[in-house]
């Protein structure tokens, strides 16, 4: 039989239907069709008996086009061997399969795709593709492990195997409540959300995608299996088959329109609709769902109120969810009735605007707390506080009641109300336009034509949106502003937020919002910072805290300005007092607003930063396992924040002396960072963290991190980070004797300096300089350029924070020179600040190198016995803080058994 091709988009999902039903259900499906569209039923009569002979004949077991009757079954897929069929359908075959190259052991599911799926020159991308869609990572996703295409020319994925069921089997097989399935829905929400936070849409979100396995762990199948297919289409491929199912694909799916986010909203809904009462919202469960007429259902009729489905509940759906039809229908209705209907709108823009925003209402509504999606009427506020809030509600109906003879009190009791109100229809308003802000980068990030699109672009495209959408001087844009700041400062384009936060000073003045103006300014005073500021910094954030009046509507800016005013005492080192208490109150305003986790964690992250500034080192460990925790509890340790906060982690090690640990903390912070975000990877500061980390303990690759950072360093135009990057490469490059590789660093520290010629940047060079010359042998030269890094350091800032590292090797170059009376001045001078500065700590590696330059000095001077006992107390120091691989560790070695040995014996 010939038939037309392009009949195809119509026919693929009516035939992954029909291969699901047997006999009556089978005919009826083909009789349907029939009865609309007779050449679909006919071409599909003819496919299922095509299909039932070949099946008869062991298809599943013959290779695809092979045509030789050996069968699939122990055939190699790349470095997989397939052991037997899972299933088919109308984009392929899925099989088990067995790892087999001796690699590591692990079962896989192989799907290979149809051919007609894919031209010739959709190869290479398909591979590009999979290889992208192989960085998602989370709990509740199965990972697309590899993508490629065999010998034959047919692309096959690799894709974790998940023995479980589908979602709504489970969950009916199991007798889950109504809670229970919400929250289990939420599981499917996140991941769903990572993905999209990706830049990576579904487009088939269905049970049969979604399993759960025997530990009742979500896990959601074929993610990007749709991707791999549509994006062949734009990059002007010829795609023949359709990557979604009709019952749960969005309106604008079935009729052929653009695939967004808001695609996958809609099938959320549609699958959360089923959970709750085991029906579509939209089709008539008399219909099949693959029918003509179904499908302009999808299209045209508006959902059914998911309380009236529930009314019509048959007695066994009931019973799966263990309740009654009357209980079922008063949970319905309500705020899921309304979170259902907005998520199952027909146009996309009325819908959520993303997958968090979805599941945030979901979560609002199980809190019992008021969702975004129904009118914030003042009695339905009271009305959801009142179900959080039993006891105390009936406790303040009694204060009331005597506060009513007092009008005084009532009117001040009225206002407070009124200001509490306009704060939280703000604080929504802002949440909102912020939702839509996210929105749009996330459409904008997968343009029709295939072209990759940068982030750096779509910050652009952002800021344009802003210019058009919101009027000069309101509030909102000037919100949008400062968060376009943050992301931006997120990005490494300094100048752009710098810029962008001037734009938002100068909206929220002509905004008259005082509490966003304090912001505003408050952010601003970060930029100063980073141009060492620090006082100027300090003076504007304290002015801006004095003009705070008191009330919750400005305990947002009081927390945001107190956390300005911690970084900038800690990092001015002039009031180290300052920076804890400030970050110990941002702290507890922030846990009080409990509106967001991010800014809880930032007041968490700027007080162990302060904690380690004042050398409180177990304080700064236990809040940084608090913000640790906070993000695991969050679900947030796929997100840029958890990188960043090992990176902090790593770096409170170091500080500690606890490099070995540091280098763990640094590595895992790395790796996370370049999963996370394959354009940028990590951060130069993540890099240069990880490289100091690296080199102190003797591990080579530290060269490696410090180029990466360099690179970014550059990029980023901020000349002091040129400048401190260059320092520790040369550190390490000196220390392994390259003399080359430093020489040239150096030399490009010293062009920078002409942008940077701060005392701190000099000092730095000129401590490099030192360490050269040093390492090519030019001694004299060394303890000039030493001595001069020393005095200039000592005066550069206030905590005198790279004083001692250069303060040591002035003496380590004197040793040299075979000045060993001034050598041990200094290096005695050094092991005093590093006792100093132990804090709560027993152990360090800079108390380890000064030492050692205490010993070679006792030595040159005849103290041997003297010298030995140094030595060692220097080699236990830096083998439990530095690893026995370090430099300074080898080094420390070396003495203690040259002056052990020339020590006589008694």
């Amino acid at each position: 039989m010939s038939w037309d091709r392009a009949l195809w988009p119509r026919l693929s999902p009516m035939l992954d239907r029909a291969l699901e039903l047997e006999g009556a259900e089978r005919r009826a499906l083909i009789e349907t069709v029939g009865a609309t569209a007779p050449e679909l039923a006919a071409v599909l009569e003819h496919l299922l008996a095509q299909h039932a002979r070949l099946l008869a004949a062991g298809f599943l077991d013959e290779p695809v086009g092979a045509g030789n009757g050996a069968s699939l079954a122990g055939q190699a897929v790349g470095p997989y061997t397939l052991e037997r069929p899972l299933g088919m359908g109308g984009m392929g075959t899925v099989w088990l399969a067995q790892r087999s190259d001796g690699c590591y052991e692990a079962r896989v599911a192989v799907k290979l795709l149809n051919l007609s799926l894919l031209e010739r020159d959709g190869e290479s991308r398909f591979r590009r593709e999979g290889t992208l869609l192989a960085r998602l990572s989370h709990p509740h996703i199965a990972r697309l492990l590899d993508a490629g295409v065999t010998a034959a020319g047919q692309p096959y994925l690799v894709l974790e195997y998940v023995d479980g069921m589908p979602i709504t089997h489970f969950a009916d097989q199991h007798r889950i409540d109504l809670t229970s399935r919400l929250r289990l829905f939420l599981d499917v929400a996140d991941a769903v959300a990572h993905a999209h936070a990706n830049f990576v849409v579904h487009r088939d979100l269905k049970p049969s995608n979604i399993l759960v396995d025997t530990d009742g762990q979500v896990k959601l199948l074929d993610f990007g299996v749709a991707t791999l297919v549509s994006d062949h289409q734009a990059a002007g491929a010829t795609v023949t088959g359709r990557a979604f199912t009709p019952a749960y694909a969005a309106p604008e799916q079935a009729a052929g329109g653009a695939v967004t986010a808001a695609t996958d909203v809609y099938a959320l809904a549609v699958l959360l609709y089923e959970i709750i009462v085991g029906r579509h919202p939209t089709l008539d469960p008399a219909v099949p769902v693959d029918a003509p007429a179904a499908i302009l259902a999808i299209v045209d009729r508006d959902a059914v109120p998911l309380s009236t489905a529930a009314a019509g509940a048959p007695p066994e759906v009931c019973g799966c969810r263990a309740t009654t039809r009357d209980r079922l229908v008063r949970a319905c209705r309500g705020d899921l009735d309304t979170i259902l209907a907005k998520a199952l709108k027909k146009a996309p823009a009325d819908r959520y605007a993303s997958v968090p925003a979805f599941a945030d209402d979901v979560r609002r509504h199980l809190a019992h707390e008021p969702v975004r999606a129904r009118p914030d009427s003042t009695w339905y506020r009271l009305r959801r506080f009142a179900v959080r809030r039993k006891i105390e509600v009936a406790a303040s109906m009694a204060v009331v009641a005597a506060l009513m003879t007092g009008t005084a009190v009532a009117v001040r009791q009225a206002a407070a109300s009124a200001a509490e109100r306009d704060l939280a229809l703000e604080q929504m308003r802002r949440a909102q336009a912020t939702n839509d802000f996210s929105a749009f980068l996330l459409a904008q990030a997968r343009p029709a034509d295939g072209r990759p699109v940068s982030n750096a672009d779509l910050l652009a495209q952002g800021e344009r949106l802003l210019e058009r959408r919101f009027a000069a001087g309101s509030t909102l844009r000037a919100h949008l502003l400062l968060t376009l700041a943050d992301r931006y400062q997120e990005n490494q384009q300094f100048a752009d937020w710098r810029r962008v936060l001037q734009r938002a000073r100068d909206e929220a003045a002509a905004s008259g919002d005082a509490a966003l103006q304090a912001r505003a300014a408050c952010a601003w005073a970060t930029t100063l910072l980073e141009q060492g500021g620090h006082d100027e910094a300090l003076a504007l954030i304290g002015s801006t805290l004095a003009g705070l009046a008191g009330g919750r509507t400005f305990d947002e800016a009081r927390a945001q300005c107190l956390l300005a005013q911690s970084i900038a005492a800690r990092q001015g080192g002039t009031d180290p007092a300052l920076a804890v208490d400030a970050a110990v109150r941002a702290v507890a305003l922030e846990a009080g607003l409990a509106e967001s986790p991010d800014r809880h964690l930032e007041a968490l992250v700027a007080l162990s930063s302060a904690y380690s500034a004042s050398r409180q080192y177990t304080a700064a460990a236990d809040t940084t396992a608090s913000a640790v925790a906070l993000l695991e509890r969050e679900g947030l340790t796929d997100t840029m924040d958890f990188p960043a906060l090992l990176n902090n982690l790593s770096a409170q090690l170091q500080d500690s002396g606890r490099s070995v640990e540091a280098v763990v903390a640094g590595r895992r912070a790395v790796e996370t960072a370049r999963r996370l975000d394959a354009e940028h990877g990590a951060s130069l500061t993540m890099l240069t963290t990880y490289g100091v980390a690296l080199s102190s303990t003797g591990d080579h690759t530290a060269a490696a991190a410090f180029a990466e950072a360099l690179e970014k360093a550059r990029v980023a135009g901020s000349a002091r980070r040129v400048v401190t990057t260059l320092a520790s490469a040369i550190l390490d490059r000196a220390e392994v004797g390259d003399v080359a590789a430093a020489e040239a660093l150096l030399a490009e520290g010293l062009r920078t300096l002409a942008a940077d010629p701060s005392p701190f940047a000099r000092g730095l060079m000129e401590a490099s300089a030192a360490r050269v010359a040093l390492a090519r042998g030019d001694v004299a030269v060394a303890v000039e350029r030493a001595r001069a890094s020393v005095g200039t350091l000592d005066t550069a800032t206030p905590t005198k924070a790279s004083l001692l590292p250069a303060q040591t090797f002035f003496a380590r170059a004197l040793n040299a020179a075979g000045r060993h009376d001034e050598a041990l001045t200094y290096a005695e001078r050094s092991v005093a600040t590093a006792r100093e500065r132990l804090g709560d700590q027993t152990q360090s590696s800079q108390l380890g190198l000064a030492l050692i330059e205490v010993a070679t000095a006792r030595a040159g001077l005849g103290q041997q016995e003297e010298a030995a006992r140094q030595a060692a107390e220097a080699a236990a120091q830096l083998t439990a803080t530095v690893g026995p691989a370090g430099p300074g560790t080898r080094r420390a070695a070396a003495l203690r058994t040259r002056f052990s040995a020339a020590t006589p014996r008694r």
